[in-house]
């Protein structure tokens, strides 16, 4: 079985999707502090971008997609430039990883686009 080069390896869209949604796996794991800390402190603080952006990390984890996206997308309409535009790079490397027909991605992508061009 000829895989190709190694290089030829690195360049396929699905390994790459693989390896990003490992580094998301990864980067919600690493998180101190759990969904209801995040949840709590942004009842208290709506607007505590850090705590948002770490629970749709966390969300996205446990494979809520919806959620997911709602915070992000909160993130992004309420301050496009947080981080260095941050909420709406995380979001288009989620639509990388969950596929181009997952419902989530499409939806994401409808109502990204509303926020960013309306």
């Amino acid at each position: 079985l000829n895989m190709g080069t190694p290089e030829a390896r690195r360049q396929d869209p699905a390994l790459q999707a693989a390896e990003k949604a490992l580094e998301l796996m990864e980067q919600a794991e690493s998180l101190k502090g759990s969904a209801a800390e995040f949840e709590a402190r942004l009842k208290a603080n709506p607007q505590d971008w850090d705590s948002c952006f770490d629970l749709a990390l966390l969300y996205n984890g446990v494979d809520r997609r919806a959620q997911t996206l709602d915070l992000l997308l909160e993130i992004v309409r309420h301050d496009r430039q947080w981080r260095d535009d941050r909420a709406r790079k995380q979001l288009l490397e989620l639509f990388e990883v969950w596929g181009g027909e997952a419902s989530e991605t499409q939806s994401g992508r409808r109502r990204l686009s509303a926020l960013l061009f309306s």
